[in-house]
């Protein structure tokens, strides 16, 4: 799981049967603590493993990998948050996230030896190397929702009105 405390996110592991705490790895600090990034604390962001890979996104910017085996950082990925994207509607006293001016699931997919981004705070999709985290390619989002599933030869979006397939080693539409 994913923890922040004092502005200071850490992916900590948990002993399955009892929920005690294993160990713990900081991954990033952010200039917003939860309480104050109303964004961030809405949309989420939610840890995924592959192999001995846990990809950790952090939903200020940027996304961590760190290697199971050895408890230590991997690689580490920043991209530019998108503004328009960060702006919230009110419903009464309930903040509500826009939803369709940005990605409605911001969970990393890793399909074969790449990891696929869809931040919920960035205009695009990103494609990345699992084991080094260098930038494959990146595409605005458009429409583009969220993405249905993906291997390492396509990926499959979602959007307002159509389904997209990208070639999943170039980012192009098939």
């Amino acid at each position: 799981a994913l923890l922040e405390r004092e502005r200071t996110i850490s992916l900590i592991v948990l002993e399955k049967r009892t929920g005690r705490l294993q160990w713990q790895q900081e991954i990033a600090t952010v200039e917003q603590s939860i309480v104050e990034d109303a964004f961030r604390r809405m949309a989420g962001a939610t840890p995924i493993v592959g192999g001995d890979i846990a990809i950790c996104p952090t939903g200020s910017g940027g996304v961590v990998a760190i290697d199971l085996t050895l408890r230590s950082l991997l690689w580490a990925y920043r991209y530019p948050r998108c503004e328009q994207s960060l702006s919230l509607m009110t419903f009464g006293y309930v903040p509500v996230l826009e939803q369709e001016s940005r990605w409605l699931d911001g969970t990393p997919v890793i399909a074969g030896a790449r990891v696929i981004l869809t931040p919920p705070e960035s205009d695009q999709i990103h494609c990345l190397d699992l084991l080094t985290g260098k930038l494959l390619w990146s595409r605005e989002r458009g429409d583009d929702l969220y993405v249905a599933c993906a291997e390492e030869e396509q990926v499959v979006l979602v959007g307002k009105s159509c389904v997209t397939a990208l070639d999943g080693s170039r980012g192009r539409e098939q």
